[in-house]
């Protein structure tokens, strides 16, 4: 993985979200309205790499957060936080993507504070703790996303869930996880109220971009299947399939989200979604 590669984008691990929360329980306004959004707020917790990274050496950890390309140990890492948004407005196809709306003004309010997002163009709005570091997560905190343009207010309200826990993440601080190259991985969660997303992302020299497995939805059928069925993202034990980890001696971010979809306002189209939550992080070194 190139040293360029921020290490907050691999431990945060957001998804693009493919636009569309389906459900048929809106109001009837909503069914109507032209303008949709979909947006994440994800954070990720303090993490000590030190002890747990490629003991033999290499390039030393970069300030911008890159990871180094041929091991080296990489310091502890702060809090992560990202918010990504779209917003655009329906095509009068209905297989079309939507069209996204640049010049908007769009501020996250948590517990209070505010953030405003830089507007990133085409209907993409993002800010980070890299960008803001007053902007950090908040249990039990009300976030709301307020967008304004041309002098209509569209909004989205959350209660932010509590933080995850893994418990096979804290049983050996400071050491990884050992797996045998393609073997299963299987992680039990200390609460199941929130639903929750698994990501895992090779951080090794010479491994594949991105990530090796999610579970976050991504396509409409899968939002569907979130909206009529959350039960499948809220088992007590989750299971990685061992296609996860298709390469040996290499070492793996796993990241588990809590997340909590908020209500979106009447202006929005019922696909729209508004997800926020928070991870518990791991490392898996494979043999």
């Amino acid at each position: 993985m190139s040293s360029s590669k921020p290490l907050a984008r691999a431990v945060v691990a957001l998804a693009s979200l493919a636009l569309v929360f389906a459900s048929g329980c809106e109001l009837f306004e909503s069914i109507q309205a032209e303008k949709v959004l979909a947006a994440t707020v994800l954070s990720s917790p303090e993490y000590d790499f030190n002890q747990t990274l490629f003991p033999d050496g290499g390039q030393p950890f970069e300030p911008d957060g890159g990871l180094p390309a041929d091991g080296g140990l990489i310091p502890t890492l702060g809090p992560q936080m990202a918010a990504e948004i779209f917003f655009g407005e329906r095509n009068s196809d209905p297989t079309a993507a939507p069209k996204g709306i640049a010049g908007a003004e769009a501020v996250l309010t948590i517990g209070g504070r505010s953030f405003r997002l830089a507007d990133k163009g085409s209907g993409n709005y993002a800010l980070n703790s890299q960008d803001d570091p007053d902007f950090k997560y908040e249990s039990d905190a009300e976030v709301k996303l307020t967008i304004e343009k041309d002098g209509e207010s569209f909004t989205a309200t959350v209660t932010a869930p509590k933080e995850e826990r893994i418990e096979q993440f804290h049983a050996t601080p400071g050491k990884p996880l050992e797996l045998a190259k393609g073997e299963n991985l299987q992680l039990t969660r200390a609460a199941i109220e929130n639903v929750a997303f698994t990501t895992v992302m090779p951080m090794s020299a010479g491994a594949q971009e991105g990530p090796t497995y999610t579970d976050m939805p991504t396509e409409p059928l899968d939002l569907l299947d979130l909206v009529a069925g959350p039960d499948k993202w809220k088992t007590k034990v989750i299971t990685v399939p061992g296609t996860a980890f298709p390469e040996a001696d290499t070492h793996y971010v796993v990241n588990v989200s809590a997340v909590a979809k908020g209500e979106t306002s009447t202006n929005l189209f019922t696909t729209s979604a508004f997800l926020v939550g928070t991870a518990d992080l791991g490392l898996v070194k494979t043999k």
